[in-house]
Formats: C-alpha cells, structure tokens, sequence
C-alpha cells in the first residue's frame, strides 16, 4: 500500500510538474508569436523601396529609398529625404525660407522591436527624426520646439501634403498628411512609416476600418491589434504621429543624439531660441536663427559604449506649463481624415488646393467627432508649479480619459 501511495504521490507530483512545463512552454511559444509578428514583413518593407519615378519640382531631383534586412535582427532604411509625392514651392516669400535639399537619411532599427519596459517609455523626443515615411521624407517629432510648445499646423505654413522644409533643407512631416496613403473609408489603413524603433507607423484606420483618434491609443500614439502587434498610428488630433517612443533605440541607429533633448515643455537653459513667449502667427516665422540645445540641455539617450541599445533616461519636465494648458482637457468638434468611398476614384489624395486654398475632393468624404484635446492658450508665459500639481493634473487627466 506505502509503495503504491508512493507510485501514485510520484505520478501526481510528475504531473504537476508536466503542466507547469506546458504552460510555460505556451506562454514562452506565445511570447515568440508576438515578437515574430511584431517585425515588419516582408509585404511591408516593399514600401519602402521608393522607384525614382517622380521629379521633386523645387530640386529636380528623384527621390530614392530602400530597406536592407541585414541578416543579423536589423534593418537598415536608406533615404534621400526627397518626396516622392506633390510639394509645395519653396522658398515661399516669407512663410518659409528654405529649400529643400538632399538628404543622407540612414536608419537601422531591430527587425523585431524591442519593446521598453511598462513606465520607460521615452516622453522627451528628438528635435529631428522620430520616424520615416513610406514616401521617403522624415517624420519629425509634433513639437517644432518653440517657447510655447504649439503643434506645427497652429503656426507653420505647410503644403498640400502638410509637409515643409527646415533650415537644414530636410523636407518633413509633423502630423497627418493625406499624400502618404490613399485610404478607402471604413477600409484598414495599410503603413504609412516605421518609427526609429522599429515600430511599423500605420494610417489612421484600425484592422475593422474605424478611423482612430488619439483617444483609442496609449500615450505613445499606439495600440495592440486583435493580432497581437503593437502599431502606432498617425492621427488628425496631437501627437498626431508618436507621443512616445515604446522600443528600444539601437547604439547603431544613426540618429544625431545632439538633438535629443526636451525641448516642450520649453525651459530656456535647455533650449535656445529667438522667438518670443508667444509663437508668431502663421506666415510671418522669421528664418531661425537661434535654436540648438542650451547650456543645460541633458541628453536623453546616450551610447553605453557596449551592447546593442542606447541608454535612454526621460527627462521629460513637468514642472513647467507651457501655454498649451495640459492641466485642462476641451471637447472639440474636429474633423478627422479624409477618405475616398470605395468604388471611387480620388486621384493621389483627397485634398486639392482650390485658388491656393487646400480643399476636400467632390469625391472625398471626411468624418465630424467630438473629442477632448489639450487647452491652448496663446501667449500665456509658463508657470512653475509643484508637485502637488503635477499630482493633480495627472488624476484629472487619467479620469477624462
């Protein structure tokens, strides 16, 4: 009888054991799913393959791009920053002075991205390049780091495509375009980009075809699929593009870590700048001629020297309110992006521009929402507040969630 207890006591424990192996073995084989499905594939890295088809009017020059799998977990995108799709005629008088130039574009990402821990992600981003578009021109960062944080479509001139040089002749975009992706509406949204991380940027539709604002997305402008795959997407509402960076950065990205400092909230000892406590009205943004990182500038990321990410550290301030009032939330009627019924045909893109003026196509539709959007105040100088404050505004922006 003690032997057979003892059989059964055995046989009991070794079955335990099985299924705690099983369910380990699941959760780590479901665990690979995720990653494997995470990476770009290979139907979405031919988008960034750009033919030199098309003639940028204002350079005469072709655009050019391409993504290399480089056979050891990266991928390494290539650009000539030139658009392959319609711009604006730059120099424009005095709304925007500069030219568009060429551009050595040199990304290297993970294949598979590697995601930072929940509470790490990177609020302050860079100056420059947050991402790149399947277009061939950079994404940039929705801040264009002036002293009251506006978002670029409340002070700069952009084109028909929302997309404008900048003094270096880098031809960007800050928030939603609608040259980047012909969408079909109540269609998915195919990708639109992938961010320095290596996170696939896609349009503003999810996988059912609703289009997206920022209220159905995480703080870093993202969401899981019903597949299990972590996508930011761009929308017409700020951050537009990222609000975070959620992967790792590589040591051999080639991103400039001189420019990644925070910048907005604005704190003058970060930053230099020559404007005012209130940024200019659209079309009359003098040529800058200021800017850079300010005597106490911290970088956030910084290259360890060994292994294969950047050391990265937020240092996102939030003990100084710019003019954008984060502490207070309004509901605004917006309208979202436009798209072009199915069986229509829209040409490139649902905007034209009608006697200057950027216009939505016959043939276009585009959707009204309520939804809540920061307060901006329009030359209020920043205030310092405490801790007590930040506490505060945090609770009450977490309950108007």
């Amino acid at each position: 009888a003690t032997c057979c207890s003892d059989c059964m006591s055995f046989k009991l424990s070794y079955y335990n054991e099985y299924k705690s192996y099983l369910s380990m073995k699941k959760l780590l084989l479901g665990f690979l799913v995720l990653e494997a499905i995470s990476a770009l594939t290979t139907e979405e890295m031919v988008y960034f393959n750009v033919a030199p088809n098309t003639t940028e009017k204002n350079t005469n020059i072709k655009p050019l791009m391409n993504i290399t799998d480089n056979g050891d977990g990266t991928l390494t995108i290539k650009s000539n920053g030139i658009p392959n799709h319609e711009t604006g005629t730059f120099p424009s008088g005095n709304t925007n002075p500069n030219n568009i130039r060429v551009q050595h574009i040199d990304l290297t990402v993970n294949k598979v991205p590697v995601m930072r821990a929940n509470g790490s992600e990177i609020y302050c981003l860079p100056l420059g390049i947050v991402g790149i578009s399947i277009t061939g021109e950079q994404i940039n960062s929705w801040f264009p780091a002036i002293r009251a944080c506006p978002t670029a479509p409340e002070i700069e001139t952009l084109d028909i495509c929302e997309g404008h040089p900048s003094p270096d002749g880098s031809y960007h975009q800050h928030h939603f375009s609608p040259c980047l992706l012909k969408q079909t509406c109540d269609k998915p949204s195919g990708i639109v980009g992938v961010a320095i991380d290596g996170i696939p940027i896609y349009g503003s539709w999810d996988e059912n075809g609703k289009q997206l604002t920022q209220s159905d997305l995480d703080s870093c402008g993202g969401r899981w699929d019903k597949d299990g795959r972590y996508k930011y997407h761009v929308t017409v509402d700020p951050p537009y593009y990222l609000g975070c960076i959620k992967g790792e950065l590589r040591r051999n990205s080639g991103l400039n870590l001189n420019e990644f400092f925070c910048s907005c909230p604005f704190n003058g000892s970060y930053y230099r700048e020559s404007f005012p406590d209130s940024p200019p009205p659209p079309g009359s943004r003098p040529p800058t001629n200021g800017g850079g990182p300010g005597a106490n500038a911290t970088k956030v990321c910084t290259d360890p020297g060994t292994g294969t990410h950047l050391s990265c550290k937020d240092t996102f301030d939030m003990t100084q309110i710019p003019t954008r009032n984060i502490s207070i939330m309004e509901v605004k009627t917006v309208k979202l992006a436009p798209c072009c019924p199915e069986g229509s045909d829209c040409g490139n893109s649902c905007i034209e521009l009608v006697n200057g003026n950027k216009s939505l196509k016959s043939s276009c539709t585009r959707e009204s929402r309520e939804i809540k959007v920061w307060k901006f105040n329009a030359g209020v100088a920043a205030t310092p507040i405490n801790s007590i404050t930040i506490i505060f505004i945090t609770t009450l922006m977490i309950l108007l969630q």
